[in-house]
């Protein structure tokens, strides 16, 4: 009965080691919310969180450095974390703005946030007949940086900051001059 007991202790033990010397989970840096391109990161924005990573932990940023600052350059889901492909220093990311845009209550989908991705057409006005241009994409999946809601009650528009390359600004410019805009929300 001794020897049963010192056996099952003994392989209790050893498994324990094992597990022990094979689990070395580190520290790396998650996203706490979604993130978009363009989104200079925040110290709210991101979490440490404890994984085990093999070959693979080179891609990912080591919660013992410091990414604060930073700007995203590819969206990062809440949860995942954040691989330093996906980040770049404020200086090494020039083409990305801040561009804020005007938009009828009445062309926005209620339930879009900030951090979301979104589509954005020009249409026509409708009390215009002169105005008979075919909706266009003029925007696609651009980040959604800000929304002023405080204005919202007056005039009927809303506020949007977005997150654009730098190259795309004229177009969007144009396009509000030629009609409206209208903000679809990407879903998934």
């Amino acid at each position: 009965m001794l020897l049963a007991g010192t056996l099952i202790t003994a392989s209790f033990l050893s498994a324990y080691f094992i597990s022990a010397s094979a689990n070395h989970s580190a520290l790396y840096w998650g996203a706490r919310t979604d993130l978009v391109s363009g989104h200079q990161l925040r110290a709210d924005d991101i979490e440490p969180l404890a994984v085990l990573l093999n070959r693979s932990a080179d891609i990912y940023m080591p919660a013992k450095s410091q990414p604060i600052g930073s700007l995203i350059v590819r969206g990062i889901k809440k949860g995942e974390l954040l691989p330093r492909a996906s980040l770049a220093l404020h200086r090494q990311l020039t083409d990305f703005v801040s561009l804020p845009i005007s938009v009828l209550k009445s062309d926005i989908p209620s339930n879009v946030r900030e951090g979301e991705l979104v589509n954005v057409y020009q249409v026509g006005e409708p009390n215009l007949v002169s105005s008979t241009i075919a909706p266009l994409l003029v925007l696609s999946k651009v980040g959604v940086l800000g929304i002023d809601k405080s204005g919202s009650n007056m005039g009927g528009s809303q506020t949007f900051t977005l997150s654009v390359k730098a190259i795309e600004v004229l177009n969007i410019l144009k396009a509000t001059s030629a009609g409206r805009l209208v903000i679809v929300r990407v879903n998934g």
